[in-house]
C-alpha cells in the first residue's frame, strides 16, 4: 500500500496548536482569577493582580495575526480586558472595606437585620 499524504491533517494540527496557545493563556488567567477570588480582602495584593493581567494582555498581543483572527482569541481578549478594567473597582472596594471596623460592620448588619424582622 503506497504512503499517502493528507494535507488536511496538517492543517488541522496547525489549527489545534493555535487554539492550544489561546486556551493555555485562558486557563492560566482563569486559574489566577480563581486564586485571587479565594483571597481575603486584607491579603489581596493589587500589584500582583495588575501585573498578572498585564502579562496576560501582553502575551495575547504578541500572538501572530492569524491567531488574533480566531473567535476564541477575541473571547479571551475580552475576558482579560474586562477583568483588567474592573481592577480599579476592586481596589476601591478593598480600601473601603479596610476603612470600616468590625464593630461598624456589625452595627450595620444588625441595623439592617432589624428592618427585616
Amino acid at each position: 500500500m503506497p504512503i499517502q499524504a493528507y494535507p488536511e491533517l496538517s492543517e488541522v494540527e496547525v489549527s489545534l496548536q493555535d487554539l492550544a496557545k489561546i486556551y493555555d493563556i485562558y486557563r492560566e488567567q482563569r486559574t489566577s482569577r480563581d486564586e485571587w477570588a479565594d483571597t481575603l480582602w486584607a491579603e489581596l495584593d493589587m500589584g500582583v493582580m495588575e501585573k498578572g493581567m498585564d502579562d496576560y494582555d501582553t502575551r495575547l498581543k504578541k500572538m501572530p495575526k492569524p491567531i488574533k483572527a480566531l473567535k476564541p482569541y477575541k473571547k479571551v481578549e475580552e475576558a482579560v480586558v474586562a477583568f483588567s478594567a474592573s481592577l480599579p473597582l476592586i481596589q476601591s472596594l478593598k480600601y473601603a472595606s479596610r476603612s470600616r471596623s468590625t464593630d461598624d460592620l456589625g452595627e450595620l448588619y444588625l441595623g439592617r437585620r432589624a428592618l427585616f424582622i
